[in-house]
């Protein structure tokens, strides 16, 4: 049975099973704190999987042994090069991704774009930020690098495209890709130039592509 865990190896109550049933814990997470239950927690299955060599490092640190590194891909069936179908014709597109939280970056995106447009005009910043989590948003009201917060619409929905240009981003200059599906990502990577994943926070493996 694969159970997700995170900060503090916490994770949804273990359903009971079968006396043979094998329990695997899969996740990341970004805080140091293992206390004695979260690492009863930890040893409670009989392997951790985690995604980054610092995950691992934590729990070992904390006397966690069963654990095991799988860094997280790409599936080589779906994310293939494809031509450009030129949507952007004469724009150096930027492309930024992740859900809108304070620890994957999106404020020092903005704040880079900012004075990257006010030298090349022609820049173009396409966003894929919006998740299931819109609340998690609220986290970058802690970041230095934007004047105001994001917001959420009447209709549940991060007002994205409104929080960029807040911030100092011209509205033509900036496009929301909206919450993108998988099979959509390699059409979207395709009319962009550069991706930026600056994340200055995350438990997995990222960078600047």
């Amino acid at each position: 049975m694969l159970t997700p865990f995170g900060n503090e190896l916490g994770s949804e109550p273990i359903a009971d099973g079968p006396a043979d049933l094998v329990r695997l814990g899969i996740g990341a997470f970004e805080e140091t704190r293992i206390d004695a239950e979260a690492r009863a927690r930890g040893d409670a299955f009989a392997r951790m999987i985690v995604h980054s060599t610092w995950n691992r490092r934590v729990l070992e640190a904390a006397g966690i042994r069963n654990v095991t590194l799988v860094h997280q891909g790409i599936d080589a069936s779906e994310m293939q090069p494809l031509p450009r179908a030129g949507h952007f014709r004469g724009r150096f597109v930027i492309f930024s991704g992740g859900k809108l939280e304070f620890r994957k970056g999106q404020d020092i995106v903005l704040a880079a774009f900012r004075r990257f447009h006010a030298r090349y005009p022609e820049a173009l910043l396409l966003a894929a930020w919006h998740s299931p989590w819109p609340g998690v948003a609220e986290t970058m009201r802690e970041s230095p690098h934007v004047r105001v917060g994001p917001m959420v619409g009447p209709d549940g929905r991060l007002r994205v495209a409104d929080w960029a240009a807040e911030n100092g981003v011209p509205r033509e200059s900036f496009i929301d890709a909206g919450l993108l599906s998988r099979t959509h990502v390699p059409q979207v990577f395709a009319e962009c130039d550069l991706a930026v994943f600056p994340n200055p926070a995350e438990p997995e493996p990222r960078g600047i592509v």
